[in-house]
């Protein structure tokens, strides 16, 4: 591998990478899930490799996983994987596995309507994995007036949610909290050219703020349907049209944000196995207080668009979900010994689920080369059929070992 370096780095193509090394464990019994306390056991190689010309440059990042809290399991995954060129002068293209990144949240995301992997988020892995990629051809244009971003996505990627083999979580299906549970498995749209999913976003800068205008048409992330012939769940229809802003004010960064979420398989709201449509919005503040130390707030609610057709067709022992979900979120960073040493507290709370979600963080830079990072989840709840709530008997803490190359 060393000598294949040399070699193509004298030819233009770099070759980096990481290996590191994650363990997780529960802190307290979980009856679910019975005597398995695991919920991280890997050991991580990232090859990268690049190469940047004058009309065209590629990347690829592919992960060797070797993960002993599941099985021993052993794998190959493509992290990323894309090529980018130019077309004509006001325009680009990259197309194949790569990571898309939209909207102005802090770990709340609207019209960031691509897959997220919440098993990484909760269990401890690095936050660059809550991002899932996806095959993708990304084009964007460049014009006086504004850029145009166009992501067409053939192939239906969702969110990787627990499954019960490393978190316990609430299934509507099971009616309670469940572990490996022999439930069946949500139905991904068909792979056909007319399921393929279409983004779009249009942003330009008006003064010292970039103002962005979003639409989406695909499918939920989540499987949020339910097809009680087949006795499964499955990914509905959505379309989304948002917008955001973000720029400097009071000496930090203000941003907000909105989205419609057009259910398309209930636009009436009468059908309680099938998501009502929502506005979703978000409102942040980011400021540095004093040196090395910044304070991030969020504010972020979900309001139904037909409520009450949603309460009369609800069967009586079904969940009932607030018309206007919010949740105020808090990052406090502080940065020590010239930035080697990292303390960080992220939170989230529900006041209309009565839930939360804790993260504290130290990370610690010995090198250039080699870094530690220890830290945990916490989750508690009134209900155990919110979002955070289903995973109080999952708070975990997790270690992390890292060699950059």
């Amino acid at each position: 591998m060393l000598l294949t370096g040399v070699s193509a780095q004298a030819e233009g193509i770099s070759l980096n990478g990481f290996a590191e090394s994650n363990y997780g464990a529960r802190i307290e019994d979980n009856a679910v899930l019975g005597g398995n306390e695991n919920t991280l056991g890997e050991t991580r190689v990232q090859l990268q490799l690049s190469h940047y010309g004058e009309s065209a440059e590629f990347y690829s990042a592919v992960d060797f996983l070797n993960d002993s809290a599941v099985n021993g399991n052993s794998g190959l995954a493509v992290r990323e994987a894309y090529l980018k060129f130019g077309l004509f002068d006001r325009a680009d293209v990259k197309v194949g596995r790569q990571v898309v990144t939209w909207g102005t949240g802090d770990l709340v995301f609207i019209n960031d309507v691509f897959p997220k992997d919440y098993i990484s988020f909760f269990t401890g892995r690095e936050d660059q994995y809550l991002k899932l990629p996806n095959d993708a051809l990304r084009v964007r244009i460049n014009t006086p007036v504004a850029d145009i971003d166009i992501v067409g996505i053939p192939n239906f990627e969702p969110d990787q949610l627990p499954t019960g083999q490393r978190l316990s979580y609430f299934n509507p299906l099971a009616g309670g909290t469940v572990g490996a549970a022999n439930l069946p498995a949500p139905v991904n749209p068909d792979k056909k050219l007319s399921n393929a999913e279409v983004a779009l976003r249009i942003y330009r800068y008006l003064g010292s703020f970039q103002l962005s205008g979003y639409a989406f048409s695909g499918y939920y992330k989540d499987p949020m349907g339910i097809n009680m012939t087949q006795g499964v769940m499955y990914y509905p229809e959505l379309s989304v049209y948002g917008t955001s802003a973000r720029g400097p004010v009071l000496g930090g960064v203000v941003n907000g944000e909105y989205g419609y979420y057009d259910s398309r398989e209930d636009e009436k709201g009468t059908n309680p196995l099938i998501p009502n449509s929502q506005h979703r919005y978000l409102v942040g503040f980011e400021r540095q207080w004093w040196t090395d130390f910044t304070l991030g707030l969020q504010y972020y609610g979900e309001f139904f668009t037909d409520h009450d057709s949603y309460l009369d067709t609800l069967p009586a022992e079904v969940p009932v979900f607030d018309e206007h979900r919010q949740v105020a979120t808090a990052r406090l960073t502080q940065m020590l010994m010239y930035q080697t040493v990292g303390l960080s507290l992220f939170t989230f709370y529900s006041p209309t689920d009565e839930d939360w979600h804790i993260r504290p963080n130290i990370t610690y830079k010995h090198s250039d080369q080699l870094s530690f990072a220890f830290g945990g989840n916490f989750f508690g709840g009134e209900e155990v059929y919110t979002l955070f709530g289903q995973f109080e008997d999952n708070n975990n803490l997790y270690t992390r070992v890292r060699y950059n190359y």
